[in-house]
């Protein structure tokens, strides 16, 4: 009787501690749906690298394209794409790439402009890693095609571009995969003009004035199309 009493004491001890030990483990092996657990996650898929394509380029010139008919048939086109690497959850560091068109040619004269922008920018975040302050210099390519039929008459400007801008990063996989900014900043430019484009020697007296009112209304359209002013972003991109 004794020794069926001790076995049986000695399997309630054995249990006991098996019992104790999956405790121990469980407690040790957080669960999924814990904070820690989340957190670590997270950390494991925020992603460093983001690719965004931002389309309000294209959405300027159209409005520009509305102002431009009126004094003549228009067509125009931009586009913009951006490369952030993020240094910590409070700075990043990006190189951004812009092309954007305008062409108002007919058949006396050609009237196109083309525009090659890259940028280096600088972003500090929130706390929450949602609104951010953007600075950036770049530089800018412009090349005016005003030729006629009977002279070919193609020249170029360069700028260096400055500015700032605000604004928010919605991250649809919190953090990580599908994100849209937008935001809003005011740029400005500077650098090379426009050379002459031709000559007015059959206006004797208001020729160098012509010519260079002629210049330096393609510079201020180059400079508003392309660079200066107030300026919204609609990006488009991918973190991972």
């Amino acid at each position: 009787m004794k020794t069926k009493i001790a076995l049986f004491i000695g399997i309630l001890v054995l249990l006991s501690g098996i019992a104790f030990a999956d405790d121990i483990n469980e407690e040790a092996a957080l669960p999924e749906d814990s904070a820690a657990f989340e957190n670590n996650n997270e950390d494991a898929d925020i992603g460093l690298n983001i690719i965004t394509i931002d389309l309000s380029p294209a959405l300027y010139s159209l409005i520009n394209l509305g102002i431009m008919s009126s004094i003549a048939p228009a067509t125009g086109f931009g586009v913009g794409a951006q490369y952030e690497r993020q240094i910590n959850d409070k700075m990043s560091a990006a190189v951004r790439f812009e092309y954007g068109m305008y062409d108002m040619s007919d058949n006396k004269r050609k009237w196109q402009m083309s525009c090659f922008q890259t940028e280096g920018h600088f972003r500090l975040y929130s706390n929450n890693g949602i609104f951010f302050s953007d600075f950036l210099l770049g530089y800018g390519y412009v090349l005016f095609d005003n030729s006629r039929p009977d002279l070919r008459t193609i020249i170029d400007a360069h700028y260096f571009k400055y500015g700032a801008k605000i604004g928010w990063r919605i991250d649809f996989n919190k953090p990580g995969g599908f994100v849209f900014e937008p935001g809003i900043g005011l740029y400005g430019a500077f650098g090379t003009k426009f050379k002459e484009t031709e000559s007015f020697d059959e206006f004797p007296i208001l020729g160098d004035f012509l010519s260079a009112l002629f210049d330096e209304m393609n510079n201020a359209w180059a400079d508003v199309l392309f660079f200066s002013g107030i300026r919204f972003s609609l990006s488009f991109g991918y973190r991972f």
